[in-house]
């Protein structure tokens, strides 16, 4: 893990969530519906042409950071736990802690994968594409382009 200083973060916020950012007040838990949410955002992002999800930022774009009660490291093992245990196949993905005016914000930062990624909800699995701003159920003709059939 490393720390990159805040104007980058400012940057990512610009131009507010929207297709390619996603803004988390905190880790969901593991029963929170969040983290179900947010595990279909980063399929969603791989599945097509990547994005950021932020820990720490609320979906007004205030800057809160990560809430004290665990450690930003515990946290962050959390996230790409969630991710290796969730997302088939596991995507290209990157973490790291941007550190704001003390105040720490986990960045996940999702590659386009060149293929369709599933959130695998128990045995079943779904894919998802981003729209705007909003993760939807991909369309019968976006998971067969996906893999690479029409």
């Amino acid at each position: 893990m490393w720390e990159q200083p805040g104007p980058e973060l400012e940057i990512l916020l610009a131009a507010g969530e929207g297709q390619y950012l996603e803004c988390k007040r905190e880790v969901p838990g593991p029963k929170d519906e969040d983290r179900r949410k947010v595990l279909k955002t980063i399929a969603a992002f791989a599945s097509k042409d990547g994005g950021t999800v932020l820990f720490g930022v609320q979906d007004d774009l205030q800057i809160t950071g990560l809430p004290t009660a665990e450690s930003v490291d515990k946290q962050t093992l959390t996230v790409v736990s969630m991710i290796r245990d969730t997302i088939v196949p596991v995507p290209p993905f990157t973490t790291r802690v941007i550190d704001h005016d003390g105040r720490m914000v986990l960045a996940v930062e999702v590659s386009a994968g060149g293929q369709m990624h599933a959130y695998r909800n128990g045995q079943r699995l779904e894919f998802y594409v981003r729209v705007g701003p909003n993760t939807v159920f991909a369309r019968h003709h976006e998971v067969a382009a996906g893999f690479g059939r029409s």
